[in-house]
């Protein structure tokens, strides 16, 4: 019969062990879960402000591209204005040389 109880009782440590080892193990997966969770929000965080990044310089392309093709054409009319300037000037020069 004693051997019987402490049968049970080896049985009964036994499965206390490995009862409590279970529970360090959820104890690890819950905090390496939560840090894996924390990590991922990080991420995904990062991945939002990086979107709001790239659209606004999306934004600033186009804006620049607008500026860009206006200051073409401020630059072609300028070099109108002065194609014609130095045409009036040449046609006066040839009207002051003749009299």
């Amino acid at each position: 019969m004693k051997s019987k109880i402490l049968e049970v009782e080896n049985k009964t440590m036994r499965i206390e062990k490995e009862s409590d080892a279970m529970l360090m193990e959820n104890v690890i997966m819950g905090r390496t879960t939560l840090r894996v969770e924390t990590e991922t929000n990080e991420i995904e965080n990062k991945a939002v402000g990086l979107k709001e990044t790239t659209e606004n310089l999306q934004n600033k392309t186009g804006d620049w591209q607008e500026g860009t093709l206006s200051l073409q054409a401020q630059i072609k009319a300028l070099q109108s204005k002065m194609a014609d300037l130095e045409n009036m000037m040449e046609k006066k020069f040839e009207h002051d040389c003749r009299n």
